[in-house]
């Protein structure tokens, strides 16, 4: 994907075809508990798309990324495919990120995309992606910057996310490295994991994005409006296979102790 459309801003949603956001009730339960935004587990090996879930594709990419529930150790996991091609799977929410610091997954790669280099635009691939985004704040937002986002509001029905970051298995690209988009600043890329060394394997991730906005931005984060996943080729040209187990949200009484 090139960096323009990488960043979760570009994430427009429309209230007529998303599904209902994941809501958190503070009056429900006193202590609160994780939420399974991806829970693809609870799906049937074969289906197009997780419940709750929508495919985003691009107007310039003519190749989509194909997503397909498929079982893998007695589980249902998501399955991602990119043929010189891209699209995006997301999922809304309403949870406050000072409740819900820690996101927690599982993911799997077969291949990553050959001459991919994240910190290029005609290298900005990945085996795979993580999402998380942030809730549209006027207040946090230049006054210009307001009327575009006021636009895509009356064209898509909602406002687009704030910032997003992505936590991504790349093909190059060394762990740690922390990328900021050159044309959309508010979107962040945390390269966690990269090469073909762990292929096949499961691994499991966590990551405090709370922390890891603050880091970035020098402030806490809005609620968290999104998650989504994507898998992309379309850039280099390539191929890349990666598979995504369940995606959680952990309250912070439980990030706290490691629960």
């Amino acid at each position: 994907m090139t960096l323009r459309r990488t960043a979760l801003g570009a994430v427009m949603l429309t209230a007529a075809v998303a599904p209902p956001p994941l809501l958190h009730d503070a009056k429900a339960v006193r202590r609160p508990q994780p939420i399974n935004v991806g829970s693809f587990s609870t799906n049937s090996a074969g289906s197009r798309l997780p419940n709750g879930w929508q495919e985003l594709t691009f107007r310039h990419v003519r190749r989509h990324t194909t997503y397909t529930l498929v079982a893998d150790g007695g589980q249902t996991v998501l399955r991602a495919e990119a043929h010189d091609g891209a699209s995006l799977l997301y999922t809304r929410t309403d949870l406050p990120s000072g409740t819900y610091r820690d996101v927690r997954w599982r993911w799997k790669v077969d291949r990553t995309p050959k001459g991919a280099d994240l910190r290029y635009r005609h290298g900005d691939d990945a085996a795979a992606r993580v999402y998380v985004a942030f809730r549209y704040r006027p207040v946090l937002v230049p006054l210009l910057q307001r009327w575009h986002y006021l636009l895509a509001r009356n064209r898509y029905g909602e406002y687009p996310p704030y910032a997003g970051i992505s936590y991504v298995w790349a093909h190059q690209t060394a762990p740690h490295t922390v990328l900021r988009n050159p044309l959309l600043s508010r979107s962040v890329e945390y390269v966690i994991e990269s090469g073909e060394d762990r292929a096949g394997r499961w691994i499991e991730e966590r990551r405090d994005v709370y922390r890891d906005f603050v880091r970035v931005f020098d402030f806490p984060p809005p609620p968290i409006s999104h998650v989504a996943v994507m898998s992309d080729a379309d850039d280099t040209g390539s191929q890349s296979v990666a598979w995504y187990g369940d995606i959680e949200l952990l309250p912070a009484v439980l990030a706290d102790d490691g629960s």
